[in-house]
């Protein structure tokens, strides 16, 4: 059950304030909290890093959220069709520049719904990025906005998860007039190394990964063998980026 609330009216501009629970399934799941913030046509989606969850007779619902430094921020401004977004290699921290990618959904000719608390939601599928998500989204808030860089449905996304499960956001509680005022210009705020498109930031990141994995294999013994698994290939929600997909047509 997730809270729904809505205080008094005001003349002043609010945010819709949403909170997502945010799990990741690998080898060993960890746990996130997404607070997202919208206008009509403009939302800051950010996902604090660490996340204890408190445990009571196997129910993981309750968590316990620490704000860090390394706190990441995407923000999507549908009027100039741009996502800002502050992500990191290992521990630094870079903000990170895209044109407004297109998230071709496809929305359920079955018919296909189920109610996640007390709202009736729809399904819609979407290719994006190398993963398959599922979305379910509730068409009597009027919202295209969901959790991460995700957008675009006739409603708001009150959860989503790739098929594959690795990746899961599940709405918590949404306030539809919060008192918090909508600041557009946290991102400038933001401690960051360097300003980077997101095909600088994505080669950088390879780049760099490439380079430790060597330094680390450098460093086994001679007649050691370690298996290092996957550790070296993406793993996150974005495996395949359309400019490498545009090189192999």
């Amino acid at each position: 059950m997730f809270s729904f609330l809505v205080v008094g009216q005001s003349k002043k501009t609010v945010a819709v304030v949403v909170e997502y629970n945010y799990i990741v399934t690998f080898q060993n799941p960890s746990y996130g909290k997404v607070i997202l913030k919208y206008l009509k046509d403009k939302s800051i989606s950010k996902t604090l890093a660490d996340v204890i969850p408190e445990t009571k007779d196997g129910d993981e619902q309750n968590s316990t959220v620490y704000e860090t430094p390394m706190d990441l921020y995407q923000s999507i401004n549908l009027d100039n069709k741009t996502i800002v977004a502050t992500d990191r290699i290992f521990n630094s921290k870079y903000k990170v520049t895209e044109d407004l990618p297109v998230m071709n959904w496809k929305l359920s000719k079955d018919g296909e719904s189920k109610i996640i608390d007390k709202f009736v939601c729809n399904k819609a599928t979407l290719s994006f990025r190398g993963r398959n998500y599922v979305a379910w989204y509730t068409p009597y808030i009027s919202s295209q906005f969901g959790p991460w860089k995700f957008y675009g449905l006739p409603g708001l996304i009150l959860e989503v998860y790739d098929t594959d499960n690795n990746y899961h956001w599940t709405a918590t509680k949404i306030n539809n007039q919060s008192a918090e005022s909508f600041d557009f210009n946290v991102l400038d705020a933001q401690k960051v190394k360097q300003q980077l498109t997101l095909r600088q930031f994505v080669e950088k990141t390879d780049e760099k990964t490439k380079a430790f994995m060597a330094t680390v294999r450098k460093s086994v013994s001679r007649g050691t063998v370690v298996d290092f698994g996957d550790f070296d290939k993406r793993s996150g929600p974005e495996l395949k980026y359309e400019w490498e997909t545009d090189k192999k047509k």
